[in-house]
């Protein structure tokens, strides 16, 4: 810790000519990274500390291309790769679940113009930002391909099945159906930027405007996976009503940058909310039982909830039985709360 804060240190006054006058560590929520405010006379920014390069590059070489864009990302101002650090604009601690978690109903109009505000952006990253973004700074996979959907899949196996699953299944057939459930999703159109992450605690809000941030695990992709992360983001809990007129509106803003078939982009559409789904749990088993992070453990039963709400919309899942009845079972142990849902 000191020695982070010695080089953050350092960092910030070479870039702003004095140090800074106070340094305080953030709470990282689920990432490795460290993340710091550094106050100063001359500017407040956020000091970010990780050990992974690569991450550090894509995010840093990511940031700076869509600011290019004039997209509302944190500017960099000074970056020290080989020691793992950087300097990014400090864009205050108010996130976009923050502000709905205030709204006791949310199916209001202020939770869905604040959707509609950030979904407005989107596309541009999907899209526009896509055309000559260079994904060679991409640092786990260059695209959500069958092999980076099928390791999302056995992630969801190892990481949450193994450790919350009771029942039994066959190796064999459940790894057939992920097997087919990667190759249906990969004949979706995927020549886009997939931001991976694009979630409620991934944006920030600074005088009412959406910024985003956590871009850095992104890669080429289908459109889908982004809207079905924000949507069915577990402790956001959006009503369905909501998330359908979302979609909708969507789609809307995308057809000002592409032409996009509806019925195509449907098809697919629940298949990534599911995939999306089984990928949280996956990252919820492993933050909570290998990382000590027990307060992921409150995403589950949200997440299962999920995931029951869109079953019959998942239509593929009739050709997947070895996972349709594992995700029966789930849903029905979440009925008989089984797993406790300690949201509040």
């Amino acid at each position: 810790m000191p020695s982070t804060k010695i080089k953050l240190t350092e960092l910030y006054t070479r870039h702003l000519g004095k140090p800074p006058e106070k340094i305080i560590q953030l709470k990282g929520d689920g990432s490795d990274r460290s993340i710091f405010r550094l106050y100063g006379s001359a500017k407040t920014v956020i000091g970010i500390s990780g050990e992974n390069h690569a991450e550090n590059l894509a995010f840093v070489q990511f940031s700076n291309h869509f600011a290019e864009h004039d997209l509302p990302v944190p500017k960099i101002y000074a970056t020290q790769l080989a020691k793992g650090i950087y300097l990014e604009e400090d864009l205050g601690s108010e996130t976009l679940f923050d502000r709905i978690s205030k709204v006791k109903e949310r199916s209001s109009d202020a939770v869905l113009n604040l959707y509609r505000k950030v979904i407005e952006w989107l596309p541009k990253f999907q899209i526009v930002a896509a055309k000559d973004l260079d994904f060679s700074f991409c640092y786990q996979y260059r695209e959500f391909s069958r092999d980076a959907m099928l390791w999302d899949l056995q992630y969801f196996r190892h990481r949450f099945l193994d450790i919350f699953y009771d029942g039994e299944f066959c190796e064999a057939d459940l790894l057939d159906d992920f097997r087919f459930f990667t190759d249906y999703l990969s004949h979706a159109d995927s020549n886009f930027f997939l931001y991976r992450d694009f979630q409620s605690r991934n944006i920030m809000l600074k005088n009412d405007r959406p910024y985003f941030i956590d871009y850095q695990s992104g890669r080429r992709g289908a459109l889908q996976y982004d809207l079905a992360s924000l949507l069915y983001d577990a402790k956001a809990r959006l009503p369905e009503n909501i998330r359908e007129e979302l979609i909708d509106f969507y789609l809307e803003c995308v057809h000002k940058y592409a032409e996009i078939n509806r019925a195509h982009f449907m098809q697919y559409f629940y298949g990534f909310v599911l995939m999306r789904i089984l990928q949280a749990l996956g990252a919820f088993g492993f933050l909570s039982k290998v990382k000590g992070k027990t307060q992921f453990n409150e995403g589950i039963p949200l997440a299962l909830a999920n995931i029951a709400s869109v079953m019959d919309k998942v239509t593929v899942l009739k050709s997947m039985p070895a996972l349709k009845t594992i995700l029966n079972q789930l849903t029905k142990e979440q009925n008989e709360k089984r797993f406790a849902d300690t949201h509040s």
